[in-house]
C-alpha cells in the first residue's frame, strides 16, 4: 500500500520534500494508518509532522480517545495539539447539523495550528470509501459537476494521500503491522445521512450490483475532476476576456456580464461564468447552487430592470444588454432601484388621442391629410410621420437590445450606437424613452426620428406626435414641448 500511496501523492503533488505536515488524527483506523504511513516516508521526504486531535465533546469515550492519541504521539515523538470543543453546542448556536459543526471545528483547528507551527500542508485521512459515500451523498441531494467530483485529493493546502486506497486495504495494513486503533461506535449509527449510505446503501450495492462500486465511483470522480479542471481553465480565460475594462470595479462590489457574449458560450462554460462571478464577489462557493445560476441565466430572457435576490446579500438585475450582479447596500443598489422605476414600462399608444405615463407625462397624437403647403418644422418634442407606412402597433417604452432606426435613406443603425455617437451620458440613456414598432424605433424622444418614416411629398396621411412633460424621461414642460426645439432633425 505504501507504494500505491506514494505514486498517488506524486501524481497529484500532495507530498513534497521538506514539507511540514499537520496531521488530523482521531485515533480511528484511517487516521492511524496515515500516521504510520507518514512515519514510513518521513526520512525519505524529510518531513516534519505535527498532530492535531479534536475532542468534539460528543462521545462518552472522548477522553480515552484523547489519551490513546497522546500515548501514540508521545511514543513516536510527534508533537500533538489537542483541541476541545462542544460541537453539539456550536451546532445548536449556529443552527446547523452536528456533522457540519464538527467539520467546521476540525478545519478551523487544523488551519490555526498550521499557521501557529508554520506548517506547509494539512493531511486528512479520507479514503476511497469516503469518496464513494460523498459522491452518492451529493448526487442524492442534487448537484452539478462540482458535487460529482466528491473529495479532491488536494484543496489549497489540504491533502488526502489515502484517497486512492479502500477501507479494506487500510484495515489489512494495520492488521499486518499489528497497529492498535480506536473503533468509533457512532459510525454504525444510521441517524446521520452519511452513515446510512455507508452502512445500508453501499453494502447493498456491493452485494447486488458491483463489489467494486467504491473503486468505480472513485474512478468516475477522478474523471469529473479532470473535466472540471479543464472547464475552470477555459472559464477563467473567458471571464477575464469578458471583464476587460471597468466591468469588475476596484471595490469588487459589482460584476457586469454582457448578455449576448454570455449566451454565445457553451452551456457548461455559461454556467461556470455565472458561478465564478458569484464567487469573485463573495469569496465563497458554499450555498451557491445550480438554482441560483439558472435564475441568473433566466434574467437574460427577462425585461430590463428585473431583479432577483441571491445568497450573501447579492442581487442581480437585468440591464439593457447586460446582467449586473452587485452587493446589497453598494452604490449600485440605489441606481438600479431607480432604473427599475424609470424603465419598467411599455405602453401601446392611442391614435388619435392621449397616452399617459405614471409620472404624468403624456403623448398626444393626431392624424390629418397631407397638403401641398404643409411645412415640417424643427421641433424637439413634436414630430410628424408618414402614417401609412406604420404597419404595426406603436409602443412607448424604454429601449431594448436589438433596437434600431434608419439614419438615412440606406443606413440602418442601432439605437445604442446612435446614443454613443451623440455622446449621450449612460445615466441619461437609461432614462430615455422611445416610440417604436417592435424593434424599429421611429423616434428617440427629444432627439431624431427614423428616416424611414419621414414625411415626404408622397405622404398621404400624417401622424403628429407630441410628448409633454416628464423631465425624468428627458421631456420638458408643455410650453417648451409645443415651442421650437433646438434644431433636432425631424
Amino acid at each position: 500500500m505504501i507504494v500505491k500511496v506514494k505514486e498517488y501523492s506524486k501524481k497529484n503533488h500532495l507530498i513534497e520534500g521538506g514539507d511540514h505536515i499537520v496531521l488530523g488524527i482521531s485515533g480511528g483506523a484511517d487516521s492511524v494508518c496515515l500516521f504510520f504511513l507518514l512515519q514510513e516516508i518521513k526520512v525519505e521526504f524529510k518531513l516534519s509532522i505535527t498532530a492535531v486531535h479534536i475532542n468534539h465533546g460528543i462521545r462518552e469515550q472522548a477522553k480515552s480517545d484523547e489519551l490513546f492519541v497522546r500515548e501514540l504521539c508521545e511514543k513516536y515523538e510527534v508533537p500533538l495539539f489537542v483541541i476541545t470543543e462542544s460541537v453539539p453546542d456550536i451546532a445548536a448556536k449556529k443552527r446547523i447539523s452536528v456533522e457540519e459543526a464538527g467539520r467546521e471545528v476540525r478545519y478551523q483547528a487544523f488551519e490555526k495550528i498550521k499557521r501557529y507551527v508554520g506548517a506547509t500542508k494539512i493531511a486528512i485521512a479520507h479514503n476511497q470509501n469516503d469518496q464513494a459515500e460523498t459522491v452518492l451523498f451529493h448526487l442524492f441531494r442534487g448537484c452539478g459537476m462540482t458535487g460529482l467530483q466528491g473529495i479532491l485529493p488536494e484543496r489549497e493546502t489540504i491533502i488526502r494521500p489515502l484517497l486512492c486506497v479502500s477501507r479494506v486495504e487500510i484495515e489489512d495494513y494495520i492488521l499486518q503491522k499489528g497497529i492498535a486503533h480506536i473503533v468509533d461506535e457512532t459510525n454504525f449509527e444510521n441517524q446521520y445521512t452519511r452513515n446510512y449510505i455507508r452502512n445500508e446503501i453501499l453494502p447493498s450495492i456491493r452485494e447486488n450490483i458491483s463489489s467494486n462500486v467504491d473503486a468505480h465511483i472513485f474512478g468516475t470522480a477522478a474523471i469529473v475532476q479532470e473535466v472540471e479542471d479543464y472547464l475552470n481553465i477555459q472559464t477563467n480565460q473567458t471571464l477575464l476576456e469578458m471583464l476587460k475594462g471597468n466591468e469588475l470595479l476596484e471595490a469588487e462590489e459589482t460584476i457586469t456580464i454582457q448578455v449576448v457574449p454570455l449566451l454565445e458560450k457553451h452551456p457548461a462554460i455559461r454556467a461556470n461564468l455565472i458561478r465564478f462571478s458569484l464567487e469573485k464577489l463573495t469569496g465563497c462557493r458554499k450555498d451557491i447552487s445550480r438554482i441560483h445560476i439558472e435564475s441568473i441565466l433566466k434574467l437574460c430572457e427577462q425585461q430590463v430592470s428585473k431583479k432577483i435576490a441571491l445568497p450573501y446579500s447579492l442581487c442581480a438585475v437585468r440591464g439593457y444588454e447586460n446582467i449586473v450582479i452587485y452587493k446589497e447596500g453598494s452604490f449600485l443598489q440605489k441606481e438600479h432601484e431607480e432604473m427599475k422605476t424609470d424603465l419598467s414600462f411599455e405602453l401601446p399608444i392611442i391614435i388619435p388621442g392621449q397616452t399617459f405615463l405614471d409620472d404624468g407625462s403624456h403623448l398626444e397624437t393626431k392624424i390629418f391629410p397631407n397638403q401641398a403647403d404643409f411645412l415640417v418644422e424643427q421641433k424637439k418634442y413634436t414630430k410628424w410621420f408618414d402614417y401609412d407606412k406604420i404597419e404595426k402597433c406603436l409602443m412607448l417604452r424604454n429601449r431594448k437590445e436589438g433596437d434600431y432606426f434608419f439614419f438615412n435613406e440606406t443606413s440602418r443603425q442601432t439605437i445604442k450606437s446612435y446614443m454613443i455617437n451623440e455622446k449621450i451620458p449612460k445615466e441619461d440613456r437609461e432614462k430615455m424613452i422611445i416610440l417604436a414598432q417592435e424593434n424599429h424605433v421611429i423616434w428617440v424622444v427629444g432627439y431624431r426620428i427614423s428616416n424611414d418614416l419621414k414625411v415626404t411629398k408622397n405622404t398621404k396621411n400624417i401622424l403628429e406626435v407630441t410628448f409633454i412633460g416628464g423631465k425624468e424621461h428627458g421631456g420638458k414642460s408643455e410650453s417648451d414641448a409645443l415651442g421650437r426645439g433646438s434644431g433636432s432633425e425631424n
